[in-house]
Parts: structure tokens; sequence; C-alpha cells
């Protein structure tokens, strides 16, 4: 029906943005009849970042809160968050909706943007030609399709595209199995490691997040290193800096809290064990790395 208005000479198409914040937060607060609180709001924050303001998306997310605990009623007759978020699925009308838009692409777009979602929200089209190993003209028509059809949007840069919506990358993650996710993860930081380069502390957070997901315990040595390298920016500026003459020295609790970061982050030797280093690295790359709140884990995967 959209196609054949489209051909009427006096119909516009007009292209609608997603609600803001405040507008989601005004329209959860005339879902639950009450003003939200502290962490109502945060909800709605969260709600807002996964779902670009998409309502429809939003209100199945909530009631699906609603529906598995994730929101609870209280005896006063207010909505309260309940219970651990990270645990919950997806809803499946979301994932439905989703899967359909993607799979009209045809299969090897379905192949190729679950890939990109294992890049990232957003990512660069020469990385995922080497990625997926597919030319860059062909891949650049896959690309205008999936824009067409609302999956992806333009990137921050010439050369990056962006998945229109966060629960379009999770849904397609969600889709690879563990094995064929970890094994997507480790040709992505190889690609990254060949290509790009590494003294680009966005870089090495890359590569830190993807061999991290990719690693065998074998393999943990290197997800560390990036794991370091790549909060190296960080730990030094939280060193302490010389005292010029006429200042006062700083405290010995500020002192002794700056040195026990430094030192964490940059003697990981093998007699910590790998659970520490394990720690280690989960402390410096989990900003990168870290789901969603309604992330599946039980959607159905892709063997």
């Amino acid at each position: 029906m959209l196609a054949d208005l489209r051909r009427e000479a006096n119909v516009v198409r007009l292209e609608l943005d997603g609600l803001d914040d405040d507008e989601l937060v005004e329209l959860l607060e005339a879902a639950a009849g009450h003003v939200l609180d502290d962490a109502g709001v945060g909800l709605a924050h969260a709600l807002c970042r996964e779902t670009d303001g998409n309502p429809f998306f939003t209100e199945e997310i909530n009631r699906h809160l609603g529906e598995t605990g994730g929101i609870a009623l209280g005896d006063d007759g207010r909505w309260t968050v309940a219970g651990n978020l990270d645990d919950l699925a997806l809803p499946r009308s979301v994932h439905d909706v989703v899967g359909r838009r993607v799979e009209r692409l045809g299969e090897e777009a379905v192949r190729v943007l679950r890939l990109a979602s294992v890049i990232g929200r957003e990512f660069e089209v020469e990385l995922l030609a080497r990625v997926a190993d597919i030319e860059v003209d062909p891949l650049l028509d896959l690309v205008d399709s999936a824009t067409s059809a609302a999956v992806l949007v333009e990137g921050s840069d010439a050369g990056r595209c962006r998945f229109a919506h966060a629960l379009i990358q999770h849904t397609l993650y969600d889709e690879l199995n563990p094995a064929r996710r970890q094994r997507a993860h480790q040709r992505i930081a190889e690609a990254l490691e060949s290509s790009a380069a590494h003294d680009d502390a966005t870089v090495l957070a890359e590569l830190a997040r993807h061999w991290i997901a990719a690693t065998r315990p074998s393999d943990i040595a290197k997800a560390i290193t990036y794991a370091r390298r790549a909060g190296e920016p960080h730990v030094a500026r939280l060193r302490p800096r010389t005292p010029s003459a006429g200042t006062s020295k700083p405290s010995s609790s500020s002192v002794s809290g700056h040195m026990g970061i430094n030192e964490r982050a940059q003697s990981c030797s093998p007699h910590w064990g790998p659970c520490n280093d394990a720690h280690l690295t989960h402390e410096v790359a989990t900003p990168c790395s870290k789901p969603p709140p309604w992330r599946s884990n039980s959607s159905t995967t892709t063997s």
C-alpha cells in the first residue's frame, strides 16, 4: 500500500524522528499513572538509547518488562524497577519485527549484517568487507538496500555505517551462536591488527573488546595486553602530578589511591594467576563491551 501511495502526486512522505529523553519519560509516566522515581527515569533514558525513541519498540519492551518482572507494581500503586534487567530477554515481538525487516534483504545480506553487528553499532565498510570476505562494491550495494529498508543509516564519517536502531544490532548479534560470535570477534580483531593504527586509543579499546570476546584460555595474554594499553591513557590522567613550589603535597590517601590503580594496570604478572588477569581485563574493557539491559539470552541462534 505504501508503494502505491508514493506514486500519487499529492502524497508527501514525512520522516519522523523518535521521541527524545523528556518525551519518553512523559510517555512512561502517562503509562504508569504517576511521576517516575530516579530508577524509573534511568530506565526511560536507557530505553531511549536502545530504541532511539521508537514508540513501538519502547512500548513492547516496557510491556515485556512488566510481564517478566523487570518492573513491578507495588502496594502503593507505583511501578518500580525490580529484578536484574541484565537477565531479561528481548521481547519476541521486537525480535520478529526486526527479523522480518532484515530477512527481506536476502540471505547474503543477513549473513553480512550479522557480522556487522559483531563489529558494533557503527562500523567501517572496508573493515566489514574484509571480515565478510566480500568486495567493497557489492557490499555498498547491500548497504544501499539496507539503508532503504531503514536497517542502516549513514555513520559519523564517510565510509562508515550505523544500525538505525541499537535493537537491530542486538537482534542480529543474538542470532549468532556462541561459537560463531567468538570466531567473528577473532576475525575482526585480526583485521584490526593488520590494518589499524595501534597507538589510537579507540582502536586499542576495540582490539581489547574483540580479543576478550574471542579469547580462549590459552590466548588470554593478548586480550590483557590490549586491555592494558587501552587503559594506559586513563591511568596516566590519574597519576598525581609533582607539586610545584609553593603548593602543598597531595594527601597520602590520594597518592595511595592513584598508585593502587597504576600498579594494578602495569604489573599484570604471571604470579597473579588467571583469575586476577581476567578481573583486570574485565575492569579495563567492560565499558566498551557491556550489553544493554534487555539483550536476549534465549533467542534463536544460527548454528
